[in-house]
């Protein structure tokens, strides 16, 4: 079970690493582009794409502080953090390195 734990861990943090870079890159085209042809001021754009990065970021800190450090427990606690994290996953299962047998 842990060697599962540590490759959905591993694959989790990859995709969080991918939204936070394009959230980054996102931001920087709406403050650049996009708010410019929609009228938008530069401090509203600025604070869509700091909300849209610290979103992004705070994926990797729901994993690394509230289901990581309770895998391997034992009794409903360690099941739960098992269930979260299959569930993270999951929402990437359309990514080619998800493998379904991590299906919560």
């Amino acid at each position: 079970m842990f060697n599962t734990h540590t490759a959905i861990s591993k694959f989790l943090t990859a995709r969080y690493a991918e939204d936070v870079d394009k959230a980054q890159r996102a931001a920087e085209l709406l403050l650049n582009v996009g708010a410019p042809q929609m009228g938008m001021s530069k401090p509203v754009a600025e604070r869509h794409g700091r909300v849209d990065i610290q979103r992004a970021e705070l994926q990797q800190r729901f994993l690394d502080e509230t289901v990581l450090p309770h895998l391997g427990a034992d009794g409903p606690l360690g099941e739960n953090a098992d269930r979260q994290l299959r569930l993270l996953a999951w929402a990437y299962s359309n990514h080619p390195d998800y493998k379904d047998r991590w299906l919560p």
